[in-house]
């Protein structure tokens, strides 16, 4: 009974899901990401050895394998080879991935949807327990925000990571459960996803992490001005431009915490400009 289960697609199946766990997480949890590549890598030898030899190099293959290459030029060039080789075995998950993936089963639709069900699930949880943590020391994050300070995540992630992850999560949530243009639940799954999908993008603003809020607003961007080219919608894209203005400035309106990192980013910018020293709110503090 147990030899029945060693497949590649539940071995595949599995590290698909432990990934999905470990991504948005720190800590122990983040062993998940590192366990689910191992068990990746084994659905692959599973499906090499049962005679399934030749390799499918996806596009993001190719992508993955490009950026560990990038770090080999760095011995042309590098002052100290010492340094280069901890940064290089660093990346070798770049080229661990792939590999895995190339000599992998193709991922069919029950194994993606149950993989950002979880990624973006997990997201989502932990971002609704930092928002909560916020709210309950409300006035002592307002401070920290003028003065250049993150609010703290829960579980540890870094701040700037975890908002690029809820950012991703939104738009693999989006891809579930929007047809046509259209947002169509027609399941349990579904639901959970879109509520998933609502926390994620009220907790990114509250959460006010601007690389994640950048990388969100100029993604969507993007896909809403193709979309609206290719299929010659150009109401919708009007219609869309004044969503992506508005939501914002609701937002700046409604929530102190938006509003104080825009007015920190725009003191940082203007002592940036004028010359000041960006990290006053730091030395003020330390003395």
């Amino acid at each position: 009974m147990f030899i029945k289960l060693i497949t590649a697609y539940n071995f595949l199946l599995m590290g698909c899901c432990f990934i999905a766990i470990g991504i948005p997480c720190d800590g122990f949890l983040r062993g998940f990401e590192n366990s689910g590549l191992i068990m990746i890598l084994f659905a692959g030898a599973i499906n090499f050895i049962q005679g399934n030899r030749w390799p499918k190099f996806t596009r993001e293959s190719i992508f993955l394998i490009s950026l560990f290459l990038l770090s080999i030029f760095g011995y042309f060039y590098a002052n100290s080879i010492h340094e280069l080789n901890k940064k290089v075995g660093l990346k070798v998950l770049f080229l661990l991935f792939p590999i895995a993936f190339t000599y992998n089963l193709t991922i069919n639709d029950a194994i993606k949807r149950l993989t950002i069900l979880l990624f973006t699930t997990i997201t989502a949880i932990l971002a609704f327990l930092s928002c909560l943590r916020y709210f309950l020391h409300y006035q002592e994050y307002n401070i920290l925000i003028e003065q250049s300070k993150p609010i703290e995540i829960i579980g540890g992630t870094m701040h700037i990571y975890f908002s690029v992850i809820m950012a991703i999560a939104v738009f693999l949530g989006l891809h579930l459960i929007i047809r046509g243009m259209k947002i169509s639940l027609e399941n349990a799954w579904d639901r959970l996803i879109f509520i998933g999908v609502i926390i994620n993008i009220l907790a990114l603003h509250i959460l006010s992490a601007r690389t994640g809020l950048f990388a969100f607003y100029s993604a969507l961007l993007v896909v809403l001005i193709r979309y609206s080219i290719i299929n010659k919608r150009f109401k919708m894209l009007f219609g869309g431009l004044f969503v992506i203005f508005l939501f914002p400035t609701i937002m700046y309106l409604a929530v102190p915490s938006v509003k104080n990192r825009l007015n920190n980013t725009y003191e940082d910018l203007n002592r940036y400009f004028t010359g000041d020293y960006v990290g006053y709110f730091f030395n003020f503090w330390a003395f």
